[in-house]
């Protein structure tokens, strides 16, 4: 993650994962809202937008398909040459498939906002703080480490609470929203902390521990 300060702090960091493979930026640029700062690799992203489209347009086709046939027994039906029960089948097949492609509508939105996401923007105006983010470094939620202290949250992802375990034995932890804005603050004893997302949103949050003189940043998802 990297970390913007201006008239507050936000903390900036991918919303999917994968290798870092350009950045732009460097510690202490001044940047403006929307400029780029860094892109993951996006081969799969593309790949999943691929795989969603096609799977669209073979959802599409099949609705022209069926409604072809209920527009048939629809005609047929007026002339009493079928069923009522052939021609309400045929509707409630149109309707499944109708469902069917709004569904894969949805499935394509996603993979390309995933896709979108592999270009990291600054969210606001200010100076980079730090330049922690280097190319061919993985954006993963997991186990962190800078300057080697440790951190790594159990269960994640997690539907509710996480214990975080570090290196750092007494401090303080910072959870941020997926937006950079501060969350909630605990409290490090003995190495450990809890964070409840019990009451969030589901999506990826960032933990900022301090302590120690050290600070370490965990990325943590709600399920």
């Amino acid at each position: 993650p990297g970390q913007l300060k201006g008239t507050e702090e936000v903390l900036v960091y991918a919303r999917v994962s994968g290798s870092i493979v350009e950045k732009y930026f460097s510690g202490g640029d001044m940047v403006r809202a929307g400029d780029p700062l860094y892109r993951i690799d996006s081969r799969q992203y593309e790949s999943a937008v691929a795989e969603a489209q096609a799977k669209l347009h073979k959802s599409m086709a099949t609705l022209r398909n069926a409604q072809q046939d209920l527009d048939r027994d629809e005609q047929l039906w007026e002339k009493r040459a079928v069923s009522e029960q052939t021609l309400s089948s045929q509707r409630a097949t149109v309707a499944e498939y109708e469902a069917e492609v709004e569904s894969e509508r949805a499935a394509v939105r996603k993979a390309q906002e995933n896709l979108d996401d592999t270009i990291v923007y600054a969210p606001m105006d200010g100076r980079l703080s730090v330049d922690d983010v280097a190319v061919g470094k993985k954006s993963l939620v997991g186990i962190a480490s800078h300057s080697g202290v440790m951190a790594e949250a159990h269960p994640n992802p997690t539907t509710g609470k996480a214990l975080l375990q570090t290196s750092i034995l007494e401090g303080e932890a910072f959870l941020y929203d997926m937006y950079g804005k501060y969350v909630s603050t605990s409290v490090i004893s003995g190495g450990r902390t809890e964070i409840d997302l019990g009451g969030y949103a589901k999506g990826v949050y960032a933990v900022r521990l301090y302590g120690d003189g050290n600070t370490v940043i965990v990325k943590l998802v709600k399920e």
